[in-house]
């Protein structure tokens, strides 16, 4: 339509500006959204930008990440650069596992959930001693490489069992395999082959307490 009521190769040219005009106005609605927060209760509620002091116990910030602004002279960043802390059986539990790289100290450390207070010998309630937990980032970590078989022996944690949590096949030693059948173990014992029992989870009972879930 342009074309046919335009001087030749001016429609080209009205449909391109029609199309930067478009962009700009994109890129206005877009900084007008993100536009930065004047008060700290403001930037709490703004989903593009943080404070330190606004982050979560499991949170940090990405190394070098820029500062974009200042509200009352605490620096301003973008929510994009924050990061989650987990702990090394945290990162363990990922879909694509990982482990603490040998080394490296912890990013920061928080308080345990605590178990219910115990009974003392003369009955009262005994508050539980307080624990902390080490807490690292993503780049103090590296991909998981689980370990393997040596001389016939399965690598097993302390209980004698195989830590395959969520069922997460990239947790199996190497040089095992996985094998979910009636009367497995049975199997296993009368023909003499070398197994362990794959932990996968724990179940929390009611009133407090676990017991693992085996698979």
């Amino acid at each position: 339509y342009l074309q046919s009521v335009s001087a030749p190769g001016q429609g080209a040219v009205v449909e391109m500006e029609t199309a930067d005009d478009a962009e700009i106005q994109a890129k206005v609605r877009s900084n007008a959204r993100e536009r930065l927060p004047e008060t700290k209760a403001a930037c709490k509620r703004n989903s593009h930008f943080t404070m330190k002091s606004l982050l979560k116990k499991d949170e940090c910030l990405k190394p070098q990440a820029p500062r974009v602004g200042l509200i009352d002279g605490e620096a301003v960043y973008n929510a994009s650069d924050v990061c989650q802390l987990r702990t090394v059986l945290g990162w363990k539990k990922e879909k694509q596992p990982r482990s603490v790289k040998p080394g490296e100290g912890a990013f920061s450390k928080r308080k345990k959930r605590q178990p219910k207070a115990s009974l003392g010998a003369a009955g009262a309630q005994e508050p539980p001693p307080k624990q902390e937990e080490e807490l690292f980032a993503e780049w103090q970590t590296e991909p998981y490489v689980p370990p393997a078989v040596v001389d016939g022996k399965i690598p097993v944690n302390e209980y004698g069992n195989v830590e395959l949590w969520g069922n997460n096949a990239a947790l199996l030693p190497r040089g095992c395999r996985q094998i979910d059948q009636p009367y497995i173990q049975r199997t296993c014992r009368r023909l003499d082959i070398k197994y362990a029992e794959a932990m996968i989870n724990f179940s929390h009972k009611r009133g407090g307490g676990s017991e693992p879930v085996f698979k």
